[in-house]
């Protein structure tokens, strides 16, 4: 049986009506307002602390830099440490870019502030889901494992994204080999005539560099303009315009496109997790880790369910709405509602993405070597067959004369 949720009256966030104290704002919620069944109240962000002076600069986003700056303080606050002396503690073990933003966390924790409020002060380096899930762990007394949640969420991104380049690095140079031999064959068969019908004895040197140096030079600017587009193409998707021109696109390439779709899937499955887990109301969870996916799309359909979930309707059901999951992940959610373990299904649902994902990537590098020999290798063969025809035919007209 869903659980009714009624709102806040102080900041209108969503809790159980077991609830005494509002999760968000920490205010007795007396008396209980009902929940608007015509509106659907928005989720509040946590509330960025005010800073006694002005917050330092921080490095930009690194995934790296973050799933480390986790590690280390999970294993500190897992000690009994507390937040301030932790982040103190973990100075010298982070990167020197962040030592200084910790420092400041760490004199933000030590006057009373929330570890997650003064962390939303650096919006270019925590992401919303991050904050949030900090957030839950702070109000749970479940800190520790909700820093070492979001290191896992992290280190599992991370590794995706080397297994990844490790996969597709090598058929990116077999690419410039197929396409210098096509350069190779196809300048040859514009000099053949040329050398055959000259009266000028060239030597091999003469003619490497008075007729192929200049198209090996063109080919290599060819390449460099193929970077440079590459380059600003990747600059362009990670702006949000670009973003939401780009990703929808890339979610529709063939052999790509189904990775990348399951890379946000699993990410939303982990943080959705975890949050649950962690006591969030549903429509927060929901709403968090829809913005932890970073995809606009799954983002609004999350939104059209949030009405339908305060109503009652089962998380299971509202995610299927969305026709964003496939069957077997909607019937393995629904188990878990059922029999009442959410949190534990939603980790076998992610982890079970994950194994699909893996699958997957072991298998594009094969399928990519197979599409790229199928476009490849009829280009070459046919000048490589032409051109031998041609001399082949010059070879008979002197032997027959």
């Amino acid at each position: 049986m869903a659980t009714k949720m009624i709102g806040c009256p102080h900041c209108g966030t969503p809790n159980s009506e077991k609830k005494r104290i509002c999760h968000h704002c920490q205010q007795e919620m007396h008396p209980p307002a009902p929940v608007q069944r015509a509106v659907v109240p928005r989720i509040q962000r946590v509330a960025a602390a005010p800073a006694a002076r002005p917050t330092p600069r921080a490095p930009r986003f690194n995934m790296r830099y973050r799933a480390n700056f986790y590690r280390q303080l999970q294993a500190q606050l897992h000690a009994g440490i507390p937040p301030g002396m932790s982040l103190i503690n973990i100075k010298q073990a982070i990167a020197p870019a962040l030592r200084r933003m910790v420092l400041d966390l760490a004199e933000a924790a030590n006057g009373g502030v929330m570890l997650s409020a003064a962390m939303a002060r650096y919006p270019q380096v925590f992401t919303d889901w991050e904050i949030s899930l900090v957030h839950a762990g702070e109000i749970a007394g479940a800190l520790p494992q909700a820093m070492g949640d979001i290191a896992e969420m992290l280190e599992a991104e991370i590794e995706l994204r080397l297994q990844t380049q490790a996969k597709t690095w090598h058929l990116l140079g077999t690419s410039v080999i197929m396409g210098l031999v096509i350069c190779i064959v196809v300048r040859a068969k514009q000099v053949l005539p040329i050398l055959m019908n000259s009266q000028q004895d060239y030597s091999p040197v003469e003619v490497l560099v008075k007729y192929f140096v200049p198209a090996l030079q063109v080919f290599g600017l060819v390449m460099f303009g193929v970077a440079l587009l590459l380059s600003v193409f990747r600059l362009i998707a990670a702006t949000p315009g670009g973003a939401r021109f780009l990703r929808p696109i890339s979610y529709k390439l063939p052999l790509i496109g189904p990775i990348l779709v399951g890379a946000v899937r699993l990410r939303f499955l982990s943080v959705l997790g975890s949050l649950w887990g962690a006591g969030v109301a549903p429509m927060e969870a929901l709403e968090t880790a829809a913005r932890a996916s970073d995809d606009s799309r799954l983002m609004r359909r999350i939104a059209a369910q949030l009405e339908p979930l305060s109503q009652g309707m089962p998380l299971g059901s509202a995610l299927a709405a969305t026709k964003y999951f496939p069957a077997d992940v909607m019937h393995l959610i629904s188990t878990g509602e059922t029999s009442g373990s959410v949190p534990e299904m939603l980790q076998r649902v992610a982890n079970y993405t994950r194994q699909d994902l893996n699958d997957k990537l072991k298998k594009l590098p094969l399928r990519l070597q197979l599409l790229l020999y199928a476009v490849m290798v009829p280009i070459v063969a046919y000048f490589v067959i032409t051109t031998w025809q041609w001399v082949y035919e010059k070879m008979f007209e002197v032997t027959g004369g």
